[in-house]
């Protein structure tokens, strides 16, 4: 998606590329190549923004609620947080199906051309407002960032060889797909 604030990156794979064997931590800190948990099955990667992030939250959940619809894919959270907050973020959420990993370099974000976003988008998008209230409303609460509040997040999906097929780079906070999108994606 194309950004408004001027800090665009090149992505540095295009769907059918091999994707990179980034360096992922897992949440007791070792260190896994991407292409050894992608190995023979599908993958959706998703990327998360920072861990207090509410859309992104509710896009996990709503991914995890509908699991038995991806089938065999592998379900991947990617954040960039250490193996300690990792660790308690993936049991704060408790989420079936969703396996969680740290890429504190965000190799796997510059891989996919993910953007940071200006203050303006960040803190000031009408959009970005709507999105938040609607979760607020919906009983949802906010948490603090605690981490880098500027960089976007997106999913991206990966075939059984490891090629990307599919990618979806947020433009702003609000900025998730569907679950369909990425059913459609993966099927």
């Amino acid at each position: 998606m194309a950004q408004d604030d001027g800090l665009s990156r090149q992505a540095a794979v295009a769907i059918g590329d091999l994707f990179v064997d980034a360096p992922l931590l897992t949440a007791a800190g070792e260190t896994v190549g991407l292409a050894s948990i992608v190995q023979q099955r599908p993958a959706v990667l998703i990327l998360m923004r920072h861990l207090g992030c509410l859309p992104c939250r509710e896009h996990l959940l709503e991914v995890s609620r509908r699991r038995a619809e991806f089938g065999d894919a592998r379900l991947l959270c990617v954040t960039f947080v250490e193996p300690a907050l990792l660790a308690a973020y993936e049991r704060e959420l408790a989420l079936d199906g969703i396996e969680f990993f740290g890429d504190p370099a965000r190799a796997s974000y510059a891989a996919l051309g993910f953007e940071r976003a200006s203050f303006a988008r960040v803190w000031l998008h009408p959009a970005v407002w709507r999105r938040y209230a609607a979760l607020i409303a919906r009983g949802r609460r906010p948490h603090p960032p605690g981490q880098d509040v500027y960089q976007l997040g997106g999913d991206a999906v990966l075939d059984a060889g490891g090629r990307l097929r599919w990618v979806f780079a947020s433009a702003g906070p609000e900025d998730r797909p569907t679950v369909e999108e990425l059913l459609r994606a993966l099927h």
